[in-house]
């Protein structure tokens, strides 16, 4: 669970909380308090003076009473004085922006009315009606839960709010903490909630069997209901920790291996940061089910059931019996729950108060005064992902929309990333990006940008973006991919946070893209695909290549594709440097910086990556490291135990016992390294190739390179074609290799008219001692994928097998 509470601010402002309720409210108001105090802000609570406000508000710094109860609120007279008390408190703290909670909201907007912006807060999944009348006062109505703020027109989705108080520890800490066994199953009982006796009875009258289970309680019953549960366990030699409230949560829920509570907005919200499996027994008697719904968030990771009679207490029984059903909850949590929303929260609280988190080296310059809001047309290609991840990581709200829908599970959508379907309306953002690959004519990039949003192309922002802070841009035909990450995974080994982006998922890195610390380097992927690598200002570049690719945009061939280098090199600063690989073409005349041609690796170095092609691109990853001051023993560790990124050689399962393998191989050069690193790895085995052309311009072009790259498989499958940015008169055919081909060798050659044709041929014939490859950029890799016997079973275990070889570039 992340948090910002280490970033002070420099310049103090004061925000005005204003209302109360239950702890659904409270709790995510007690968070960003405790943020902006540690960001060295004053804050000040208004609330209706019951006691259970107090209790919580007692340490949340100044506060004062409305003297009204919540239960007031149909009556408008009581609420009279409260309104005068609101605007008095008000003129006297003078605050910057007014935060309104729960029922009072009214109250808030009163204060507000003093100039400052209002802001509420919605911690349920169901809007309240204070927020519900209130809203149209609101300059943003924070929401806990995404689904909840598309039924507000002033809804922002932020996440579920983390506290110091409930950072994670490990559980042996935190069992340690309460003196809890360490081998038990903890449960953990809040039975202290609106309505929760009948969970405290249940765990009493069933104090025996969860002994029996090997089951260790952890109860926060509320108060003056302790004893019954103390003497419960104690009579059925239950190992128990019994306490009228703790104020750790974070410990308690580290400890806990299964909670049974209420399902209230903060429970719900703890239970999401912490990835803890429940059973919730909801709070039956709100007329909007509001508790069930905030449950229901949770997904798989949840029980929810109306009570604990015979059928449910059994359910409960068997799940704290079984470790297993236990993690597969958990994973289900992994795999639904949203980022914490604290760091967010807090940024737009403070620029409605009128602070710029503009800072060198922040992302906040690309907004240029507006706010921190882009929309990302493409959002779901390799290199929109980078850009996508870099805003989010910054504070900025983001929207994106793609061709193919985003899954719940998706890494951006985790991040904050709020998709919008074909044809769904776009909001008014400051910043509106396009790939590539999406035309100026898109609607929903041209709506965005009438309403006045700044208009940009993928490489025209990362171009922004490398002005920001010292760059280094990894360029070359091949292997860009592979280079950009082993750099930036070097820097990060010997102790550095440099930012990176990929284009494609690293393992290794946790992702294809991190900003970073902003006084690091940034190491970038460029592409040389339509000159877009011009746009960007890097300091350094580390080169590995040049070849004839890309035919649709250089169709002249390498003279063209050489002067494009020699251009993006001669833009370069004097005190800059291009690390360049032995391989590399000598552009020194091109540029002002400093060319550096990297040495042959030392022949007693491992490579972690297979292929004589990998040793020249782990030379030049070592000098770069080096001149980066990388001490030498970091850089043999690094080029040692880097395993790649994914689609290069990555082993997906079996087909009949042979391991099935995919690689983003789509170029004759590419395919040529790929087959020969194989061969290297499975020495004596037979390759079964699937290949899969990428272009009908680049089949056209290279037909004879293919069919001399593809000599090394010893069976062959060839897919059609996949088209991209082809022209409709230009449709050669796979099939065409086939005489050239059986030619040279003769071997089994299948040409394909479907993917399902290929698949059937492939079963039959691939053996246990194969290995199968499938190559090409297009979307074989789903292919692959749907061949594997055990994929599924790895996926859902978290096992990713990285195989040695090289990776390849990418276009936005």
């Amino acid at each position: 669970m992340g948090n910002s509470f280490d970033i002070p601010s420099v310049e103090q402002k004061r925000f005005l909380f204003v209302g109360g309720g239950t702890g659904g409210h409270l709790t995510p108001a007690l968070g960003l308090a405790e943020g902006l105090q540690e960001r060295g802000h004053k804050t000040f609570f208004l609330s209706s003076g019951r006691s259970v406000e107090e209790d919580y508000l007692c340490h949340a710094g100044e506060c004062a009473s409305l003297g009204v109860d919540e239960s007031s609120l149909p009556r408008p007279l009581p609420l009279i004085p409260a309104l005068f008390r609101a605007r008095t408190h008000g003129k006297k703290f003078q605050p910057d922006v007014v935060i309104g909670l729960g029922g009072l909201c009214g109250c808030a907007a009163l204060s507000a009315r003093l100039g400052a912006p209002l802001v509420l807060l919605e911690g349920n999944r169901v809007v309240g009606r204070g927020v519900r009348l209130m809203q149209g006062f609101a300059k943003h109505t924070l929401t806990l839960f995404e689904d909840t703020a598309e039924h507000l027109k002033s809804g922002l989705w932020v996440g579920p709010l983390g506290r110091h108080s409930l950072q994670p520890v490990s559980a042996h800490e935190a069992r340690e903490h309460f003196c809890l066994p360490q081998d038990s199953t903890i449960l953990l009982l809040m039975g202290g909630s609106q309505g929760a006796a009948q969970l405290n009875d249940f765990v009493a009258e069933n104090a025996a069997t969860l002994a029996q289970r090997s089951v260790a309680l952890l109860a926060l019953c509320g108060p003056g209901k302790a004893e019954k549960l103390r003497k419960a366990a104690k009579e059925a030699d239950l190992p128990a920790v019994v306490l009228d409230h703790c104020k750790e949560m974070g410990l308690a829920y580290s400890a806990a291996d299964f909670v049974l509570c209420r399902g209230g907005a903060s429970t719900v919200a703890e239970l999401w940061l912490h990835r803890v499996p429940s059973m919730i027994v909801p709070y039956p008697w709100h007329k909007d089910r509001q508790q069930e719904h905030n449950a229901q968030a949770l997904g798989k990771g949840t029980v929810i059931t109306d009570s604990l009679g015979a059928e449910s207490g059994q359910h409960l029984l068997n799940l704290l019996g079984s470790q297993e059903r236990l993690a597969s909850m958990r994973v289900a949590l992994e795999d639904n729950a949203p980022p914490d929303g604290l760091p967010r929260a807090l940024s737009l609280l403070e620029n409605l108060a009128g602070i710029s988190s503009a800072q060198p080296g922040t992302l906040s310059a690309l907004a240029q005064g507006g706010k921190s809001t882009a929309f990302l047309a493409g959002a779901g290609g390799c290199g929109m992902r980078g850009l996508a991840s870099f805003l989010l990581e910054n504070d900025w709200e983001v929207w994106g929309a793609d061709s193919k829908p985003f899954s719940d599970s998706d890494s951006l959508i985790k991040a904050g990333l709020r998709p919008l379907g074909v044809g769904q309306l776009t909001p008014q953002v400051s910043l509106a990006v396009r790939s590539v690959a999406v035309p100026e004519t898109d609607p929903q990039f041209r709506a965005a940008c009438e309403a006045g949003a700044r208009g940009l192309v993928y490489s025209e922002l990362l171009g922004e973006m490398t002005r920001l802070r010292p760059t280094l841009a990894v360029a070359g035909s091949h292997g860009k991919t592979t280079i950009t990450a082993w750099i930036a995974y070097g820097l990060r080994l010997a102790g550095r946070d440099p930012g990176f982006l990929v284009g494609g998922g690293v393992p290794q890195l946790g992702g294809s893209a991190s900003w970073g610390t902003s006084s690091e380097p940034l190491v970038a992927e460029s592409c040389e695909y339509a000159r877009t690598f011009h746009k960007l200002s890097p300091k350094w570049v580390a080169l590995s290549n040049v070849d004839a690719e890309h035919p649709d945009t250089y169709p002249t061939g390498y003279p063209e594709v050489e002067e494009a280098f020699r251009i993006f090199l001669s833009k370069l600063p004097a005190d800059g440097v291009v690390y360049a690989s032995p391989e590399a073409p000598d552009l020194s005349d091109s540029t002002p910086a400093q060319w550096c041609l990297a040495e042959e690796l030392p022949k007693d170095w491992k490579v972690g990556l297979a292929g004589r092609h990998n040793r020249l691109n782990a030379a030049l990853v070592r000098t770069t490291l080096l001149a980066h001051g990388i001490s030498e023993e970091h850089v043999c560790e690094a080029i040692a135990s880097f395993r790649g990124a994914d689609r290069r050689m990555e082993e997906l399962g079996t087909l009949n016992g042979a391991p099935v393998v995919s690689d983003y191989a789509h170029h004759p050069v590419e395919v040529s390294a790929t087959l020969e690193a194989a061969s290297e790895m499975w020495p004596g085995r037979r390759l079964v190739v699937a290949f899969q052309p990428h272009q009908a311009r680049r089949f056209d072009r290279f037909r004879v390179e293919f069919s001399k790259a593809l000599d090394r498989a010893d069976a062959l499958v060839l897919l059609p074609l996949y088209r991209a940015r082809d022209p409709e008169d230009l449709r050669p055919e796979t099939g065409e290799l086939l005489a050239p081909l059986q030619a040279r060798r003769k071997r089994d050659i299948f040409v394909a008219e479907d993917a399902s044709i290929a698949a059937t041929w492939l079963q039959s014939h691939v053996q246990g001692e194969d290995i199968l490859l499938c190559l090409g950029a297009g979307d074989i890799d789903s292919f692959a994928r749907s061949l594997t016997l055990g994929y599924e079973r790895e996926k859902n275990s978290g096992v990713r097998r990285t195989l040695r070889t090289e990776t390849q570039g990418f276009s936005a």
